[in-house]
Formats: C-alpha cells, sequence, structure tokens
C-alpha cells in the first residue's frame, strides 16, 4: 500500500518523468498484459502486474487482496514508500529509481510493517513472499516492464540490456506505459 500525505508524497502526479497511457489500443478482444522483467538475469519476476496509477489506487494497493498468486505483483507509481498496515500477508517490495534500476529491496515484508520513502524511488513493485530470492533479483539490478499481448506470450522478445526507458512497447500493441515527455 502506497503512503499517503507528506511522507509518501502522494502530491508527486506531474513532478516524475514516467507518464501513464492507456494499457489498452482499443481492441478490446485482445488481452494484455504487462510483465516484470529482470533485465541483468533476463527473466521474469512477474506476468501478471497490476498497476497502482491513481491515489485511489495506490491508497488501496493489495488491502482488498487475501494473498498474490505466483507471477502476480503490483506496480505502484508514483510512490517513494509502502506499508502494510491491515494487509492479510507478507510481500516482497522492491523501490525503483526512473530508470528502473532497484534501489532498495525489502524481502519478507510483514504484515504491519514500514518501509520509508527514500531519495530516487520513482515507484514500488510488490511481489509474493520470497520472489525476489527465489528470482535471483538484487540491489542495481534493472526491471523493464513490458506490455504484451496473450497472442505474444508465446514469442516473447529478448530485451537488450541498457539505460533506456524503464517501459517497453512489444511488437503489436500501443498505448504502453513509457517514460520521459508530456502525455
Amino acid at each position: 500500500m502506497h503512503l499517503s500525505g507528506d511522507l509518501g508524497r502522494d502530491d508527486w502526479s506531474g513532478r516524475h518523468s514516467i507518464r501513464h497511457r492507456a494499457l489498452s489500443d482499443g481492441g478490446e478482444d485482445e488481452v494484455k498484459r504487462l510483465l516484470a522483467r529482470n533485465v541483468n538475469l533476463n527473466s521474469v519476476i512477474a506476468d501478471k502486474v497490476g498497476v497502482a496509477a491513481t491515489r485511489v489506487a495506490r491508497r488501496t494497493g493489495l488491502l482488498n487482496h487475501e494473498r498474490l498468486e505466483p507471477g502476480e505483483a503490483l506496480w505502484i507509481v508514483p510512490s517513494r514508500g509502502v506499508h502494510t498496515f491491515g494487509m492479510k500477508f507478507t510481500i516482497d517490495v522492491i523501490a525503483l529509481d526512473e530508470r528502473g534500476v532497484i534501489i532498495d529491496c525489502v524481502p519478507n515484508m510483514k504484515p504491519w510493517r514500514i518501509r520509508f520513502p527514500r531519495r530516487g524511488t520513482a515507484g514500488v513493485l510488490e511481489l509474493p513472499a520470497g520472489r525476489v530470492a527465489a528470482s535471483g533479483t538484487e540491489i542495481g539490478h534493472r526491471i523493464l516492464f513490458e506490455m504484451i499481448s496473450m497472442g505474444d506470450l508465446a514469442d516473447r522478445a529478448q530485451t537488450k540490456k541498457g539505460d533506456g526507458p524503464i517501459f517497453s512497447q512489444k511488437k503489436g500493441t500501443a498505448d504502453v506505459l513509457d517514460s520521459g515527455g508530456v502525455a
């Protein structure tokens, strides 16, 4: 769950370089998913990533969930800190800068805990407990978020290493999350 008010800088809208656009390209029949890829290991750490980009979604976070299933995650953006007050389960939390580089990691964060805001954090990815260790993901690794259609799942292209945008657009999809510029 996102920290609101001064502690979590809930007033960030428009003050960060990550912009958000609709996740659909108008084709309602084509189901799309966002996945999180560890670029350093060229491995997917979550293939069912939800995005909490509005104030309401950031405040609610995972409070209405009983658990996160394998492959699920929540990308809270913008967010510099999170808490697990009222949550029913333990999660892994990774904080990413605007390039998607992991600058902090809190494995196995139990309910009723807090991860205070850290300078340079653009967003926080919440994963099932144990996922960070199981995937070999570490501070300094880069996470790339990719929008893919269900048809692209079978033929996912390899992502190049580099310092490019935190978000990537896969062939055949439009209106994806990306970095920089004005929406």
